[in-house]
Formats: structure tokens, sequence, C-alpha cells
């Protein structure tokens, strides 16, 4: 009896068993593509909202000196120069940390305005998640940035902390 020697991949059983495998090397690669986008995206959001935040605080990257710094080591500046620029930068920084406030107390105001409008649009419950949210907010942004205001609104305005004025929730 001859019997005529089998190329590789012409039976049955072994096409069976290489489809097997290759539907579970390339599941295993999507799920592994998959895990490294979702990390990346959760990794790049935290650096986005570390950014912004760090550039919310009192002093941020030019009131901490860091600018005048890199000037002095770059340009190479003088004594003098350096005396004649620093009241300049500090009131930059100060004139922009003014305006991180108020465009950070416009965004406030601009998000209260949206939820007063879709407010009628939400069951009670989901009101009720709505106000819980925005406390747990309000109070993550007081430990972070004590300087801000407890609500969006100076004294005596609807909303702002020790106002007698009415708040609507």
């Amino acid at each position: 009896m001859d019997v005529a020697p089998r190329r590789r991949g012409s039976g049955t059983g072994d096409l069976a068993a290489v489809k097997g495998v290759h539907w579970k090397i390339a599941l295993a690669l999507v799920v592994i593509f998959a895990a490294g986008l979702g990390t990346g995206w959760v990794a790049c959001r935290q650096v986005m909202i570390g950014r912004q935040l760090s550039m919310m605080r009192p002093g941020a990257a030019l009131g901490d000196g860091a600018l005048l710094k890199r000037m002095e080591e770059r340009l190479k500046l003088t004594a003098e120069q350096k005396e004649q620029l620093a009241p300049m930068l500090r009131e930059t920084v100060q004139r922009l940390q003014a305006q991180r406030r108020r465009a950070f107390l416009e965004q406030m105001q601009t998000v209260r305005a949206f939820y007063e409008q879709a407010e009628p649009h939400f069951t009670q419950a989901q009101k009720d998640q709505i106000a819980r949210a925005r406390e747990q907010l309000r109070e993550k942004l007081r430990e972070e940035f004590p300087a801000l205001p407890g609500r969006v609104g100076g004294p005596g305005q609807p909303g702002a902390q020790g106002s007698t004025a009415p708040h609507k929730p």
C-alpha cells in the first residue's frame, strides 16, 4: 500500500484547527488594541484636566517666576532688565488671573442657565440626582480653589453663599 504524503493543511481537521487559532489571535489583538486605546484616552483626559486646573491656580505658569527665569536664561537678561520686567510681569499675571476668574464665573453662569432651561424636562428623581452631582462638584471646587466663591454670583446675588437673595436650586 502506497500512501501519498499529505500536504500541510490539506486535511479538513487541520484547516479547522488553524481557523480556530486565527480568530482567537485576532480577538486577542482587538482586545489589546481596545485596552490601549481606552488607557490612552483616560490618560490624555487626566493630563488635560490637570493642565486646566493648574492654569486656574494662583501664580500658575507665570506668577511663580518661571517665565522671568526662562527669559533670564534664554535671553541673558541683565539685573537691570530683570528689575524692569518683574513689575510688568506681576501686573500681567494679575490681569490673567482676573480674566481666568471672570471666564470661569461666566462659564458657570452659562451652565446654570442651561440647567434652568432644562429643568422642566427632568423627572424629580433626575432633578435630585443633578442637585447631588452639582453639590459634589461645588465641594470639590471649594477644596481645590478656596478663593473661588461657593456659588456663582457675589454677595447679595441669587445663589451666592451668605446671600439673603432667594436661590433657585
